[in-house]
């Protein structure tokens, strides 16, 4: 939204005040990187340094001035983070960084990241970077090669790079991986313990999941068999479309217009995902609200005034 992603920012000393065994993408001081690098270094490997240069320099922008400090940058950017998320329905959110390392006053909730990975997912630039496995760029001062940390879209670890593989004694086919799983961002703090925002589509579906504190051992797992589930076992029942101007119901348990058609329209979906299994066994009701209509045969009054939604 701050920035152009063909610009090139300049890497500052912002970036050593990140703890020794902080997540990083291996950036150095004084290298220059574009915007769009920058987030591929961000998203794939998990890099606070990357983190911490986007927060200087689109922090600059933010405040409209490229003389600040860094440290005022900083405070811009994590600002207009919190300004975002309070305008996109983010209440149970906090942010006092750009990276989710340890605060007491840093915080969210998994709902909150819902609305956050909807939002993300759809823009173009973060699919292609959440849905890519490795990528490699040349900056002045080096070569990088990025890994996406999301397990779920390797079918081999032998994908992986040699220093993850043998740091986690991977080898071989891969257990967890999932051909629905299209995206996803991980996260770790001692704290927080394993994070993990993960998406797959199959068969019309596309979802979202969240799961939070998990144990290593089971957070791929567990997300690779809940996309299984979404995408195998259930189906979605759309009960009432937008576009739809002639959806009717029978109206029933009200004496006077027992039998009646009554057309309604809605502003959004309403859409239910049911297991295949009984999905027969599903209907839909419209309750009439006694407290907002009264009448006859003839004549049908409102009690109260209708709201939207």
């Amino acid at each position: 939204e701050h920035g152009d992603l063909n610009e090139n920012f300049t890497v500052g000393e912002e970036i050593e005040s990140l703890d020794a065994d902080s997540s990083t993408a291996g950036l150095e001081v004084e290298e220059v990187i574009s915007l769009n690098e920058l987030l591929y270094a961000l998203l794939l490997p998990s890099g606070n340094d990357a983190a911490e240069t986007i927060a200087v320099n689109i922090g600059r922008k933010i405040a409209g001035d490229s003389s600040i400090s860094a440290e005022k940058a900083y405070e811009a950017f994590v600002a207009a983070m919190n300004k975002k998320a309070k305008e996109m329905g983010m209440t149970g959110t906090s942010f006092t960084n750009p990276h989710g390392l340890h605060n007491d006053k840093h915080y969210t909730t998994a709902a909150d990241m819902l609305i956050l990975a909807k939002t993300a997912f759809e823009d173009s630039t973060i699919k292609a970077i959440t849905r890519g496995k490795v990528h490699e760029v040349q900056t002045n001062k080096t070569k990088h090669k990025w890994y996406n940390s999301n397990l779920l879209l390797y079918s081999n670890f032998n994908e992986l790079s040699e220093d993850y593989r043998v740091a986690n004694n991977l080898s071989g086919t891969n257990s967890v991986f999932n051909g629905y799983a299209t995206s996803g961002k991980t996260g770790y703090t001692e704290e927080a313990n394993k994070c993990l925002v993960f998406e797959g589509e199959g068969n019309d579906k596309n979802m979202i999941g969240i799961i939070l504190n998990a144990d290593e051992t089971v957070i791929f797992t567990e997300a690779s068999n809940t996309i299984n589930a979404v995408v195998k076992e259930y189906e979605l029942l759309e009960w009432s479309d937008p576009e739809d101007k002639e959806r009717v119901v029978q109206v029933v348990n009200y004496h006077v217009f027992d039998g009646n058609k009554l057309k309604y329209k809605v502003n959004d979906p309403l859409v239910t995902a049911v297991p295949q299994a009984n999905k027969d066994s599903y209907t839909a009701k419209v309750k009439w609200d006694e407290s907002k209509v009264k009448g006859d045969e003839t004549l049908t009054n409102l009690e109260t005034d209708v709201k939207q939604g």
